[in-house]
């Protein structure tokens, strides 16, 4: 998963490093059936390779009150030909708002299947202040596009 976004100096990404995630997928026919899903990601696995932007982004996430960000999936809209779209509440710094997600998917077999899609959000929808540096002269866009790939696989 990475985060991409723009400065009045440059672009940036962050890379998650870490997350989890569960779920119910059903395999039928060749067809999955994603029956519920929940992704947890922890504020701190959010690495950009550089530790005051990392501060940066915990302080603007509000790390330190709501160290999770998460996706609970609410309904699955359509599946098929390859394409998944899926509405859910998404949390993030305190605050939930509900979003819809299309990703392309493969079934790589009845054990495994590939999500891939991107996402496009402004921080201040979930009360986020675009962060800032060096007093202010350097300013976060508040646009950042998510772009994910989730391997899901049959755990026991």
């Amino acid at each position: 998963m990475v985060i991409k976004g723009t400065s009045s100096l440059h672009d940036w990404e962050s890379d998650v490093v870490t997350l989890k995630g569960r779920g119910m997928v059903n395999v039928e026919n060749q067809q999955p059936h994603i029956r519920d899903f929940h992704l947890t990601i922890p504020v701190e696995a959010i690495k950009s390779g550089k530790s005051a932007m990392d501060n940066n982004t915990y302080e603007a996430l509000n790390e330190e009150s709501y160290p999770n960000i998460e996706f609970s999936l609410d309904e699955v809209q359509s599946i098929s030909g390859g394409k998944v779209k899926a509405s859910g509440e998404l949390s993030i710094a305190g605050e939930t708002r509900p979003v819809t997600l299309t990703a392309d998917y493969d079934l790589q077999d009845s054990n495994l299947i590939s999500l891939r899609g991107s996402y496009t959000m402004k921080m201040t929808d979930f009360g986020v202040d675009p962060p800032t540096a060096v007093f202010g002269t350097i300013k976060t866009g508040d646009e950042i596009t998510v772009d994910y790939t989730l391997q899901l696989k049959k755990s026991n």
